[in-house]
């Protein structure tokens, strides 16, 4: 991306907190108590314009990106007030 990371949605690759915040200030994003955070994965986009053997495989993986899960994780959102959606 243009931060410089290499991200792959289809594969158990995960972001942080320190993660989300970096980006949220790069993009000028101040959260709020009560703000529903939607994560942009690209795992959609990843399933576009690909044959549909394309995305059996991509999705016979079983595996996605997403938050990290754990409890530091979990007591910064708590911690905001805030709701989570990776999309």
């Amino acid at each position: 991306d243009e931060n410089g990371i290499k991200f792959n949605p289809f594969d158990a690759d995960s972001f942080t907190p320190e993660d989300i915040e970096k980006v949220a200030k790069k993009q000028g994003v101040e959260f709020k108590p009560g703000d529903v955070i939607i994560i942009r994965s690209g795992f959609t986009e990843g399933l576009t314009d690909v044959s549909a053997e394309k995305q059996a495989e991509l999705m016979g993986t079983h595996r996605a990106c997403g938050v990290t899960g754990d409890v530091d994780t979990a007591k910064w959102f708590w911690n905001k007030h805030c709701k989570i959606f990776v999309a």
